[in-house]
C-alpha cells in the first residue's frame, strides 16, 4: 500500500511535482518515500515528518523498467502493482482509498475499467526479424513495449465514449501527464 502526501509535509531535497509517496506496509510507513519529477524518480530512505531525509537515490522511470525487464521480474512487479492500493492524504480525508490504475474502475479521466489481455496473448513476443533487442509483452492488463536502450509500459483501460467526445479532455496538459502510461484499448 502506499500513501499520497503533500511533499512539504517532509524537509526533502527535491519534492518532485509536490507529491510525496510514502511507502506503508500493514499500513505503517517504512520510512521509505518518492517523489517524481518528470522522468525522474527521487528516493529517499528514514523519512520522517519535518525531520531532514536523506536520499538514497535518484533514478529514470526507464532505467527502472530496464532493470525490472533484465532481472525478468516483470511478473512479479505485475502481480504486485495488481495488489497495490493508494490512499491519497492530500485532501486531509483518511478514508478515500483508491485502488492503483490497474483497478481502473474508478471512471477517472474517463477509464471505465480494465482491458483483460486473454492469457494466451501474456507474455514476451519477439519481433519477425528476431531482432533480440525489440521485445513485446503482454501483461493481464499492460502493453510494454522494449527497444534497444528504453521499455516503455502502458496501462490499457477501456474508455468512456461520454467523455472521450470532450476536445478539452485531450488537450489538457495535467491530463495528459496523469494518463501518459495509459491505453485505450479494445479486444476483437
Amino acid at each position: 500500500m502506499g500513501v499520497v502526501q503533500p511533499s512539504s509535509k517532509y524537509q526533502l531535497s527535491d519534492g518532485g511535482q509536490g507529491v510525496a509517496y510514502d511507502v506503508t506496509a500493514g499500513g505503517k510507513s517504512q520510512g521509505l518515500v518518492y517523489t517524481v519529477n518528470n522522468d525522474d524518480v527521487n528516493i529517499y530512505q528514514n523519512v520522517k515528518e519535518n525531520q531532514k531525509s536523506t536520499k538514497l537515490a535518484t533514478i529514470s522511470k526507464s532505467e527502472m523498467a530496464n532493470y525490472v525487464n533484465q532481472e525478468g521480474q516483470g511478473k512479479l512487479v505485475n502481480d504486485l502493482a495488481a495488489k497495490a492500493q493508494v490512499v491519497d492524504k492530500r485532501s486531509g480525508d483518511s478514508n478515500s482509498s483508491a485502488s492503483t490504475s490497474n483497478s481502473g474502475n474508478d471512471h477517472k479521466y474517463g477509464r471505465s475499467g480494465t482491458i483483460d489481455v486473454p492469457s494466451e496473448m501474456q507474455g514476451t513476443w519477439y519481433s519477425a526479424d528476431n531482432d533480440a533487442d525489440s521485445t513485446i509483452t503482454f501483461g493481464p492488463h499492460t502493453f510494454t513495449y522494449s527497444g534497444e536502450n528504453s521499455s516503455t509500459t502502458t496501462q490499457l483501460f477501456k474508455q468512456d465514449s461520454e467523455w472521450g467526445e470532450d476536445e478539452d479532455n485531450y488537450t489538457n496538459e495535467g491530463i495528459q501527464n496523469a494518463t501518459k502510461n495509459w491505453g485505450e484499448s479494445q479486444l476483437l
